[in-house]
């Protein structure tokens, strides 16, 4: 289960890829709609001029498939179906989009976080990652020493440790926090991800 953190963080990035590309989809059906418009109208507007320069018979085609294209409803349909995902698409990515925050001042105040050069620092009411300029056992012995401080109790059952990764999992009135603790080879930083639930 170490990998665990890692899919939640996975799927809060995939849900707000999602709700972009929502966004994207129906800007780009409605420059697709403003398109055929467009084509529709340089075919009728140029008709005689072009048949000076295409072959006979290659216009009518064009045209043909142009008029063809049957835009209405297109626009509605993609947003019909964006809109019928929104309850359970639409309120999960509202809430995430509120619930992220990017500053340690942020975070729940009984989790620690530590005091260094730290970088790609984002938080949400479920999840908390950070990369910090300290060393790997370092960052182990603070939340140790820290999540106790905290009114947090060590569950050292649940707790896995090699080398270069350490997960440490605590409890505190009905709620979990489990620390992923990695180091990353050769930079000095080492990465927290911490993941708090009920």
């Amino acid at each position: 289960m170490r990998n665990k953190p890692f899919f939640r963080m996975l799927l809060a990035v995939v849900l707000l890829a999602a709700a972009g590309l929502s966004c994207q989809l129906v800007n780009n059906i409605k420059e697709g709609v403003q398109l055929v418009g467009t084509g529709k109208a340089v075919a009728t507007e140029f008709g005689g001029f072009s048949t000076e320069l295409i072959p006979p018979g290659i216009e009518e085609t064009a045209q043909a498939l142009i008029t063809e294209v049957d835009t209405s409803g297109m626009l509605e349909t993609a947003q019909a179906a964006i809109t019928e995902q929104a309850p359970v698409l639409g309120s999960t990515m509202e809430a995430l989009s509120t619930e992220i925050y990017t500053s340690p001042q942020d975070a729940p105040p009984d989790i620690p976080i530590m005091e260094a050069e730290r970088s790609a620092f984002v938080g949400t009411a479920k999840a908390v990652s950070y990369m910090i300029n300290a060393e790997f056992d370092d960052v182990v012995s603070y939340y140790r020493a820290e999540m106790p401080k905290n009114g947090w109790q060590e569950a050292p059952s649940d707790t896995t440790s090699t080398s270069s990764l350490v997960e440490l999992k605590y409890t505190k009135d009905g709620r979990t926090a489990t620390i992923v603790i990695t180091q990353i080879p050769f930079v000095g930083q080492t990465t927290v991800v911490i993941t708090i639930g009920e």
